[in-house]
């Protein structure tokens, strides 16, 4: 994989190789375009309004389904189907993703943000959909529209002292009930199925660099908490259960970096994630966010 090139003044182009990229940006600038763009979404049904309106389809569809551009990000609809035992299934164009991302996705490699996001995804069958008071009778074979999405899109900056940074903005969202307490959930076990690989949540923060989520809106409450992913690492328990499906998991509470003053949507959960690029100095990167963040606390 080619390098990225260092050491451009600002309105310069970063190239991989002989090809642009795009030019030179500031990055706190755009962090905080980014998150105002992720917190003023209309309703999902009205951004993807033929997957609202399609009613139940073939999973080929759904794996297919064709992307929106909503500002600078794309965006993917979010259906529900396959259900694994008690718990509806979640599916989405991954494939075009990846394909629209493929530096952050190495061959052959494992990938921590796919896992981070295909575990957010997921999480929006078990917790995240319409509906809470019983399952629709989705036939074997089909999906709907759960409401959910992925929205995603690739920052190529330059901080001060020079040094390039490339990074992946992506959030997964829904218009379910919520994350109560960020806290208290981000750890290995909750909202993960017990017999499968599917762990939890912890594992969402894990595979990023920061993690910013909106704890559930309740009688105009709610508020927007940002954590450290690049270095929380978390024991995992023997038992990852404990108690039961719905509980939380053993280990304590995650203490959160700050929260943030940001619009809150009014229903749903919406984790945005911040990623690093494969050949970034993690560190770096990390630091920098958090600085562009940090200039939105309360």
């Amino acid at each position: 994989m080619s390098k990225v090139t260092t050491g451009q003044k600002s309105g310069s182009f970063l190239e991989v190789g002989s090809s642009p990229l795009s030019p030179v940006l500031d990055l706190a600038a755009e962090i905080h375009r980014s998150l105002a763009t992720l917190t003023t979404l209309p309703a999902l049904k009205d951004i993807f309004v033929e997957a609202h309106g399609a009613g139940a389809v073939a999973l080929e569809a759904v794996w297919n389904a064709p992307r929106k551009e909503v500002g600078n990000f794309r965006a993917w609809p979010v259906f529900l189907g396959m259900r694994h035992s008690i718990v509806e299934g979640a599916a989405f164009n991954r494939g075009d993703l990846e394909r629209s991302f493929p530096e952050y996705y190495p061959d052959g490699q494992p990938s921590r943000i796919r896992g981070a996001i295909g575990e957010a995804v997921r999480n929006i069958g078990q917790h995240g959909h319409r509906y809470q008071d019983g399952y629709p009778a989705i036939v074997n074979g089909e999906a709907v529209f759960a409401p959910g999405a992925v929205f995603a899109r690739e920052i190529v900056s330059q901080d001060s002292q020079g040094q390039a940074h490339k990074m992946l903005v992506v959030m997964v969202t829904d218009e379910g009930r919520g994350v109560a307490k960020p806290q208290e959930s981000l750890l290995h076990g909750v909202g993960g199925c017990e017999g499968t690989e599917h762990l939890g949540m912890g594992y969402e923060l894990e595979g990023t660099l920061l993690y910013l989520v909106k704890s559930r809106v309740d009688n105009g409450g709610g508020e927007w908490i940002l954590f450290d992913g690049l270095h929380t690492q978390q024991a995992v328990p023997e038992n990852s259960r404990s108690g039961g499906w719905g509980r939380s998991a053993e280990g304590k509470c995650i203490d959160p970096i700050q929260t943030v003053d940001l619009p809150k949507p009014p229903r749903g959960c919406q984790k945005i994630m911040f990623f690093a690029h494969p050949e970034a100095n993690t560190q770096g990167a990390f630091d920098e966010v958090q600085k562009a963040i940090s200039q939105l606390a309360r």
